[in-house]
């Protein structure tokens, strides 16, 4: 197993079966042995049934001369992930006034060693570089002075991926906080997809 991928090696010409399960579901992949590493190609219909957790891959083969493997199989277990990762946005203040500054907290669903400055949208003022680790992140944004535009944060789709590669689902709906009386600045905060947090 290597970048994802779960390869078998068997004899030149011997018929080599995969078996994978997850739970109460099998699917068997044959394959003719050459000698080399072969990757264990499954189609997305497939992927689908076995479905997202840990998957139990097995392999036995049968040689040209009709010889059956008489070892255990060989075994490894792999996780599959297909979940896009989603985030919620939150801020320490909902109202900035001169002088003041807000901590943006970024929480993710799921770790990602991708997500960072170049992830995040904003305007209205200017944001620290983030910093963090896994599925926790966070950044400081000061508004712009002497300005009553409100400050607005989002993360839109597909710019952080988990540690599996699947990218970040698209926004599914977005919020705003209003404006308050002579606030100078204001930060809105916008919901990215499947945020469980509304704002």
């Amino acid at each position: 197993q290597a970048g994802g991928i779960v390869t078998v090696t068997g004899e030149p010409g011997a018929a080599i079966v995969v078996t994978l399960t997850r739970g109460t579901t099998t699917i068997t992949k044959p394959l003719t042995g050459t000698g080399a590493a072969q990757a264990v190609v499954l189609s997305a219909a497939e992927v689908g049934q076995l479905g997202d957790g840990v998957v139990t891959v097995a392999a036995t083969q049968t040689d040209a001369a009709g010889n059956v493997q008489s070892a255990a199989p060989s075994q490894v277990n792999v996780t599959v992930d297909t979940i896009a990762p989603t985030i919620a946005i939150a801020s320490s203040t909902p109202t900035l006034r001169a002088g003041q500054t807000a901590v943006i907290t970024f929480t993710l669903s799921e770790a990602s060693t991708t997500f960072g400055n170049g992830s995040v949208t904003f305007s209205g003022g200017t944001l620290s570089p983030i910093t963090g680790s896994g599925a926790s992140y966070t950044a400081t944004f000061t508004p712009t002075p002497d300005s009553t535009a409100a400050g607005t944060i989002s993360v839109a789709a597909n710019t952080f991926t988990d540690i599996a590669g699947n990218a970040n689902s698209p926004p599914r709906r977005s919020r705003s906080t209003p404006y308050g009386p002579r606030s100078p600045s204001r930060v809105r905060r916008r919901r990215s997809a499947w945020a469980k947090r509304r704002f």
